[in-house]
């Protein structure tokens, strides 16, 4: 390996001569010649970087062409740049090669510091070599490193000798290539010119497009714009996009003009935009790190123009850094003034078809909403012809109710979410104020529940549109949503604005219709229910007219029996015998059964006829309940059931039915015995609070079912069990006790389970206090 450290003899430059010239013998292009030379002068000596230019000795420029080693994002290639004077100075004037003092090098350094993070200004030893053709600087070539004091006029004799080899090389590839660069580009121009005039829509050619651009400007992702006016708003429409980098760019296909894209949006000529261009617009800082994440670090934009205005533009961005330069701009330019014309036809031809097809639409929409007055089968109608006009995922129609200033979902078809259905009311998600929606990206869909929900669905595209003809808003609206990004454009919501507006008689004649239905039946049920509620007050007046009939009928010998049953229970003169007796009491204790029959059946019966009374009176409830004991103990001795008592500790007053107070009392305890085993416990809890009596039953007998426990006030009811069955009773005790309960003012429940027992508790108001006597 030839490494120069010292004085070079007349066999090392002999040797590095030949290497040369093997280099350039092997090399196919100039760019692989100039990486390969590079390379060879990094063996020889000492180098971070090794950087050739074009030099114009007239204006005093330099125009990077290529670097080895060390690179810099914000160094532009193919751009003309201006040196120190110094170094222009004695590049121009000297013969031979130079390093660069300490004076120049803190210029540039300071140069470095004011544009910010730059990896070159810390290197610190700079030499320079003339490229030269007739004794004519064509070029330089510069090579620069870390460390200070590195480089000696030896190696920079070196670097001129291997220069003057490379220098003739240099100008017969850079004439080669140029003259091959131009033949190119008029050739690729011709062909974009043939293409672009083969069709009025560029749609079926742009992948012809794209790829005659990429041959002459490479990139790794192109877009083609068109600029879209409407009645308020500018939108930049994608006509074409691809990226070799993204697989999906998900770019949105009608674009609003926003501030970080008006910069280059209103820009009237190519333009390269790095860092130094960001730095002048800083608005583009975000579009530009957004890039740079992906992958790309050199972007290039081109407007569209015709007649002097903007219609459009092409920008592409590379992978490579500093990939493109002023032959680039100047190629791109070109590019632009060949398509403008075609695009502007294609956007004019566009606008054509779609009126066309927008009037076709409206006509079917109109006539399929128009050929029913059944609501659901216009709504079918309707998302048919809209399905082949768009194509959505969910098309849903929301109306607003005047009335009670809510909105409910009145059709929807295709994707739902779980246990979504019509009639769902969607106020709080869709009440909004313009009622006219357009969003292409998920994140612009609304953050509450059921927007979480669609978004849920995968729905990212959403157009909306008002219907309704009111003055004072409208009466609902249409919308569409796909799971695709940027599905819609501004030229789709304005059509959906008309197909809503066409729609709109045909969905307000349904719905008047729909009400209008409603009405007639609902007027058919009334109608029918006042006709049934007049029989079924008829056969209740009939029972209730036979309840006190067979009351009064079955009261008048039932009482001679009891009366009877009595005297012959006191045995006066002592002729009965005690199985006599016994047969006595029998009598008097079905007598008494019947007798509480009666009554129950007479209190329906002035229940239903509005004629149950009670007749009120100031009563202490803690002597009220101890008198009642007696009667309960007969209730439970039988069975040999023990009835605990929680009365109230101090006394306590109340207004209310004395009487009917200990019927429901009765009735309570009677129903618990009768449905619990023999030697079980019943409770009973009295309580006083807040100005009403609290009263308790609760039993460990054998419950009531979920399904039965709705009906257990109603009028001869008798839960399914079988236990149930077998016990006597008529099914009113519980009834009396809720129709006396409510004569009072109070309420009554009841929990249950069954096998497990049955608790009841009633409240009545009136407690009072004590009279002063």
């Amino acid at each position: 390996m030839l490494r120069i450290g010292g004085e070079p003899g007349e066999a090392s430059l002999a040797t590095a001569t030949e290497d040369i010239q093997r280099i350039i013998a092997n090399s196919a292009d100039f760019n692989s010649l100039f990486q390969f030379f590079a390379e060879y002068i990094a063996q020889a000596i000492p180098a971070d970087t090794i950087a050739h230019s074009r030099v114009d000795t007239e204006s005093r420029t330099y125009t990077p062409v290529h670097r080895w080693g060390l690179q810099n994002k914000r160094f532009r290639y193919f751009v003309p740049r201006s040196y120190s004077e110094t170094v222009i100075e004695r590049l121009i004037s000297s013969p031979a090669g130079f390093i660069v003092g300490d004076d120049v090098r803190s210029i540039q350094e300071n140069r470095h510091h004011e544009i910010g993070e730059d990896p070159f200004k810390h290197l610190q030893s700079w030499a320079v070599s003339p490229i030269k053709v007739d004794d004519r600087i064509i070029g330089a070539l510069q090579v620069r490193h870390n460390n200070p004091n590195v480089y000696t006029s030896t190696q920079v004799r070196f670097l001129d000798h291997v220069n003057k080899i490379f220098s003739n090389s240099f100008l017969r590839w850079s004439r080669l290539y140029a003259a091959e660069s131009e033949t190119k580009i008029l050739r690729s121009l011709a062909e974009l010119g043939r293409i672009a005039n083969s069709t009025l829509d560029l749609s079926s050619v742009y992948d012809q497009i794209a790829q005659t651009i990429n041959s002459v400007v490479p990139y790794d992702h192109l877009v083609i714009n068109s600029l879209f006016e409407d009645d308020s708003d500018e939108y930049l429409l994608v006509e074409h996009a691809e990226s070799r980098v993204v697989p999906d760019p998900q770019l949105k296909y009608s674009d609003p003009i926003v501030e970080d894209t008006e910069i280059i949006t209103y820009e009237t000529s190519a333009v390269l935009i790095d860092v130094d261009y960001v730095e002048k617009y800083p608005e583009l800082e975000n579009s530009m790190k957004i890039g740079e994440s992906l992958g790309y670090f050199s972007w290039l934009y081109s407007p569209l123009m015709l007649n002097g205005k903007i219609i459009g533009s092409i920008q592409l961005r590379n992978t490579v850094q500093n990939a493109y330069g002023l032959d680039h701009l100047r190629i791109v330019r070109l590019i632009s003034d060949q398509l403008s014309t075609a695009v502007d036809t294609t956007r004019r031809y566009r606008t054509e078809q779609r009126q066309s097809v927008s009037q076709v639409a409206l006509t079917n929409i109109a006539f399929a909403a128009s050929k029913s007055i059944d609501q659901s089968e216009i709504y079918s109608n309707i998302a048919g012809e809209l399905k082949d006009l768009f194509g959505y995922d969910r098309m849903t129609i929301i109306l607003y109710d005047r009335n009670t200033n809510t909105m409910s979902l009145d059709f929807i078809d295709g994707l739902r979410m779980p246990g979504e259905a019509v009639g769902d009311d969607v106020t709080s998600h869709d009440n909004r104020v313009d009622w006219q929606v357009h969003v292409n990206s998920y994140k612009d869909l609304v953050n509450d529940q059921r927007g979480k929900g669609l978004t849920g669905l995968g729905l990212q595209s959403w157009i909306q549109a008002p219907i309704g003809l009111e003055a004072s808003g409208p009466d609902g609206f249409l919308s569409l949503r796909s799971q695709t990004q940027n599905t819609y454009t501004p030229e789709d919501e304005k059509l959906l604005v008309e197909i809503a507006k066409q729609v709109t008689p045909s969905i307000q004649n349904a719905r008047l219709y729909n009400q209008a239905k409603e009405i007639s039946e609902h007027r058919e049920r009334a109608a029918q229910l006042d006709e049934e509620n007049i029989e079924l007050q008829r056969i209740a007046d009939s029972r209730s007219e036979f309840l006190s009939t067979v009351s009064h009928e079955l009261r008048t010998p039932l009482t001679a029996i009891s009366a009877f049953g009595d005297i012959l229970r006191r045995n006066t003169r002592g002729n009965l015998n005690k199985r006599e007796i016994d047969q006595v009491d029998v009598i008097r204790r079905s007598a008494a059964t019947l007798a509480t029959l009666i009554d129950d059946l007479l209190d329906v019966s002035r229940a239903d006829t509005g004629r149950l009374a009670v007749e009120r009176s100031n009563f202490e409830i803690q002597a009220f309940i101890n008198e009642l004991k007696p009667t309960f103990k007969s209730f439970t001795e039988s069975k040999n059931q023990t009835l605990t008592i929680r009365n109230i500790e101090s006394p306590q007053w109340i207004n209310a039915d004395r009487s009917r107070l200990g019927q429901i009392v009765n009735n309570l305890i009677v129903n618990a015995s009768k449905y619990s085993p023999e030697s079980s416990t019943i409770e009973m809890t009295v309580d006083v609070s807040e100005g009403k009596l609290y009263l308790t039953v609760e039993d460990h007998g054998i419950g009531i079912s979920p399904n039965d426990l709705s009906s257990v006030f109603t009028p001869f009811f008798r839960a399914a069990n079988t236990q149930t069955q077998q016990e006597n009773g008529t099914g009113l005790g519980l009834t009396v006790v809720k129709q006396l309960v409510n004569e009072h003012g109070g309420e009554v429940e009841m929990t249950s389970e069954l096998d497990h027992g049955t608790k009841v508790s009633i409240w009545l108001p009136g407690i009072i206090s004590p009279p002063t006597n």
